[in-house]
């Protein structure tokens, strides 16, 4: 989730409490930070991949589409005009990262037969989503019919996937999505790109491969509010 951590989108946990005067609010934020700022240019073979650290989500993950009612019917104001509301491509528990990908080579850089995982501090490994089970995604956590009108908007995500092509001394910059069992776990992430092809034979089948792993430290944090005043903030320990 923008890492849904991004660089994260800190994802908060309301626990509770009220004062005499103002409300006093405990918050449990996740923040996930690059495990080595080294890692987040590496070089192998003449291919370059790169992780960027995105702090906002750019406009192409929005759309604005008509708000439900609890019955999934679009709803209007005393008007008739529509009420809209803002709704987001990046759902939660989903892990996005932002690449770009240098090809050195003198070759076709071909993802086709390349392996993308994330893995979470508890080990459990997830393959890369697509356009399609994004889609997906979306509808199930917003079951309206009008969320079928923002679909066609995911078209403007650039996205790295299987049929991504590199062609040799350029760059290309996309995204990669994950769906998580959970992006709140604190501990050590990682991404891993396996058999990447930095040489081929003359019919374009790779003669060798390497790969490409990115970590980030997550840090789960207590964090005490009293009105709009931030009162202490303690990291949690496992």
């Amino acid at each position: 989730m923008r890492r849904s951590r991004m660089g994260a989108l800190a994802l908060c946990l309301l626990v509770a409490l009220t004062g005499c005067m103002q409300t006093t609010r405990t918050f449990t934020r996740v923040e996930f930070k690059p495990y080595s700022a080294a890692e987040q240019v590496q070089e192998k073979e003449g291919v370059v991949f790169e992780s960027h650290d995105v702090q906002e989500w750019p406009a192409t993950f929005y759309a604005d589409v008509q708000m439900c009612n609890e019955a999934r019917q679009p709803i209007i104001d005393s008007k008739g005009l529509p009420i809209m509301e803002r709704i987001s491509f990046a759902q939660s528990n989903q892990w996005w990262e932002k690449y770009s990908i240098t090809n050195n080579t003198d070759h076709v850089l071909r993802l086709n037969r390349t392996i993308i995982r994330l893995f979470d501090p508890a080990g459990n490994e997830y393959e890369a989503v697509d356009k399609n089970e994004i889609s997906a995604t979306l509808l199930a956590n917003r079951p309206c019919m009008t969320t079928h009108e923002a679909l066609p908007r995911i078209k403007l995500i650039k996205m790295f996937d299987r049929n991504t092509e590199v062609l040799p001394k350029t760059t290309s910059t996309g995204w990669i999505a994950f769906s998580t069992a959970s992006i709140n776990l604190p501990g050590l992430w990682k991404v891993a790109i396996y058999e990447v092809p930095v040489e081929v034979d003359a019919a374009g089948v790779p003669t060798k491969t390497t790969h490409f792993e990115f970590r980030a430290i997550a840090k789960a944090y207590e964090e005490v509010w009293k009105g709009k005043e931030l009162v202490s903030r303690t990291e949690l320990q496992d």
